[in-house]
């Protein structure tokens, strides 16, 4: 009797802490309560934006290894592709960037929640639709999007997430506002056999310093080089 009354109260606590969680993912108020410490709060219009999950939420130190650039961050910890496609079309917008970099589509594959998680071909298909929303409002934006990085955790799934890459960079070729950004050698030896792990925090999921750094020697002159090139294309914004 007490053990089944345990499991009874195990299984409840859990409905609550994901209807918590459910409801801190979806909920406006919240993300508006995020945004009052987000960089996007004093971003002026113009400028690149860097959407995402974790990776961008915890690149703390963005505009120092973009010092040149006026970059700006808004990232979930968490996110999948339609959460970054809510909260881009809320904040982000607004602040009518020039370019987005979005990272996202690593939570959509890896998920373990039974009936969330997403194919290769899913992923591709989010970016395609969170371009058309960008776009539907901000024609001229240039997106890029950055390669779903491979990590020492979620190495397992390294295939369908290569899968998923290859599949967005397809669709990129289809637009020239859209853009494909490989950091993913910067992380990985020549071998590729396994990701770098001094580029990788304690828990061999998310980037360290030196992850980031070596993320911003690949996007750096990339982005500098289309940022200046396609400037003046902005004068009426």
């Amino acid at each position: 009797m007490k053990k089944s009354y345990f499991h009874a109260a195990q299984k409840n606590v859990t409905i609550v802490v994901l209807t918590c969680l459910i409801f801190l993912l979806f909920s406006p108020q919240i993300f508006a309560n995020v945004e009052k410490v987000d960089e996007t709060a004093t971003a002026k219009h113009g400028g690149i934006a860097f959407v995402g999950s974790s990776s961008i939420m915890f690149w703390f130190k963005l505009k120092k290894d973009f010092a040149s650039l006026p970059v700006f961050r808004f990232g979930v910890a968490g996110a999948n592709f339609h959460h970054v496609e809510s909260f881009t079309s809320l904040f982000v917008i607004r602040r009518k960037p020039r370019i987005i970099v979005v990272y996202a589509g690593e939570n959509d594959v890896t998920v373990k929640l039974p009936g969330f998680r997403k194919s290769p071909a899913d992923v591709a298909h989010s970016f395609t639709k969170f371009a058309q929303s960008v776009h539907a409002k901000l024609p001229k934006t240039w997106i890029f999007f950055l390669a779903i990085k491979p990590s020492p955790k979620r190495f397992d799934h390294w295939p369908d997430l290569c899968e998923a890459n290859a599949l967005v960079a397809d669709s990129c070729n289809e637009d020239p506002r859209l853009f494909y950004l490989d950091g993913t050698e910067a992380l990985l030896p020549f071998d590729a056999s396994t990701p770098t792990r001094e580029l990788y925090a304690w828990d061999g999921l998310h980037l360290n310093r030196r992850g980031y750094r070596a993320w911003a020697s690949i996007l750096g002159p990339i982005l500098e080089e289309c940022y200046d090139r396609h400037q003046s294309s902005f004068k009426n914004w």
